[in-house]
């Protein structure tokens, strides 16, 4: 059997002037002349043998054989305009935007995923909790790695759990304590230092204590994780952290672990995108990197 070869380029043109109605409108679709979408035309038709399209009633139409040839054209047409767009999106670089409460997990996750593949670049930045969410949303960023995603909305996004992290009371080290958990009475008196309202650590723990009808008895909003973290270790007053985030204060012996009565506290540190279905292939891949054990040493 003889197998006959089309060549792409006139398959494109062929696809065109079906598709956008005649030759000159062709040419502008592809931005060509129209003498060059012609000759592609003509040496296609000399390769099949047969015209390919004709004008009936002022409409461009194909013929039967054109027909035949139309879907395979229009297939081309769209695998090359897939792989434009494919090496488009590789070169642009992969917007990351990272919650500070998920920094110390996702950071060392990231240096390895650029060691291992220099070819992808990563333009990393960091926002508060929700707002992760947000630029989700708007297409601000591509990947969204945050604590925030079960208060954050946009329930239409793709969310994948990377791990559950212990969120633990803190106060100074050495400090006077009582051995016994901290009773719901005892936390009400404590002077709490927050992270940032858009914190998704923050959100878990306010919505906990409104549950159990407790309100701090002074209550001092530092900004930043590291930020009340510091000031717990320096007395300030106690602070709440997911334990990622913690762990460099509590190996230093800066703060220590408050035992209390309020109940188990995580915080879902979660990758948030757009619908995987629509992500190009490195995106994706970037994602599955983010959520596999062999990007960290610490699981």
């Amino acid at each position: 059997m003889i197998v006959m070869r089309l060549p792409p380029d006139g398959l494109i043109a062929f696809a065109a002037v079906i598709d956008e109605g005649g030759v000159g409108q062709a040419a502008r679709a592809l931005n060509l002349s129209q003498p060059a979408i012609s000759n592609r035309m003509r040496s296609l038709q000399a390769i099949v043998g047969a015209p390919l399209y004709e004008r009936r009633g002022g409409r461009t139409l194909p013929t039967a054989i054109g027909a035949r040839i139309l879907p395979h054209a229009r297939a081309v047409a769209h695998a090359m305009d897939r792989a434009g767009s494919e090496l488009a999106d590789t070169q642009a670089p992969i917007r990351i935007a990272i919650a500070e409460a998920a920094a110390p997990l996702i950071g060392p996750r990231l240096a390895l995923l650029a060691a291992r593949h220099p070819e992808i670049e990563l333009e990393v930045t960091h926002e508060m909790g929700t707002r992760v969410i947000d630029s989700v949303l708007a297409s601000r960023i591509d990947i969204g790695v945050t604590t925030a995603a079960p208060y954050g909305g946009g329930e239409h996004l793709d969310r994948a759990v990377v791990m559950i992290d212990e969120i633990l009371l803190l106060q100074p080290a050495n400090a006077i304590s009582t051995a016994a958990p901290t009773s719901l009475e005892d936390l009400a008196k404590l002077t709490i230092l927050w992270q940032a309202r858009t914190s998704g650590v923050r959100l878990t723990v306010e919505r906990a204590l409104e549950a159990a009808g407790i309100e701090p008895y002074r209550s001092l909003e530092l900004g930043s994780g590291p930020a009340a973290l510091a000031s717990a270790a320096a007395g300030v007053g106690c602070c709440f952290a997911n334990r990622s985030m913690a762990q460099p204060f509590l190996a230093a012996g800066m703060v220590e672990i408050v035992p209390h009565t309020l109940g188990g506290l995580y915080a879902h540190i979660e990758v948030v995108t757009q619908p995987t279905d629509f992500m190009p292939a490195h995106h994706q891949r970037v994602r599955a990197a983010l959520l596999s054990r062999q990007y960290h040493d610490r699981e």
